[in-house]
């Protein structure tokens, strides 16, 4: 699974890497804005799969576009990834905002930051797994259907075609 991690603290980034390099083998991409995240997007062909996409992405550059700007882009890719948006806002209203645009989550950036970050990693597999298992089951069913009628079809052919008597519908008038 691939994950871009969208922070314009270079530390930050570096300790949420940290964290989500000891879950898993992810391929972890990091970025300073979304702008970088959005044409590595385009000019790679890699879309990510979860991104951890901080709110605020301004400090190196000011004309950045906020998270949410960046959110609406990711939400707009043929294959929309979960997004975490990471924030030190603690108002409703933004995590608000956030959810209503297409992001997984939100979290605050406070002292158990990392901890929760591990905890929706932790959910985002388990929906992700979700997803696959019932696209399997509904593959599954499709097959039976096909298969099931493949035999009815089957058995007509024999019966009509052939004109094999697999019922013992010739028989039906007889009595012994």
């Amino acid at each position: 699974m691939s994950v871009f991690i969208v922070d314009d603290d270079p530390m930050q980034a570096e300790m949420t890497k940290d964290t989500l390099a000891k879950f898993r083998n992810f391929s972890i991409l990091t970025f300073g804005t979304g702008e970088e995240a959005l044409k590595a997007i385009r000019t790679s062909g890699v879309n990510p799969d979860i991104v951890v996409l901080d709110y605020y992405l301004n400090s190196k550059d000011v004309d950045a576009a906020n998270g949410l700007a960046v959110l609406r882009k990711l939400m707009e890719l043929p294959n929309d990834p979960f997004v975490i948006m990471v924030s030190g806002q603690d108002r409703i209203e933004v995590a608000v905002n956030c959810i209503k645009y297409g992001a997984f989550d939100y979290v605050i950036k406070n002292e158990s930051v990392f901890v929760r970050l591990e905890q929706v990693m932790k959910k985002i597999l388990k929906e992700r797994k979700l997803v696959q298992e019932t696209k399997l089951y509904k593959l599954m069913f499709r097959l039976a259907i096909i298969g099931f009628f493949g035999l009815i079809v089957f058995i007509l052919y024999l019966w009509l075609g052939l004109g094999l008597d697999i019922l013992g519908s010739k028989n039906l008038g007889e009595v012994r």
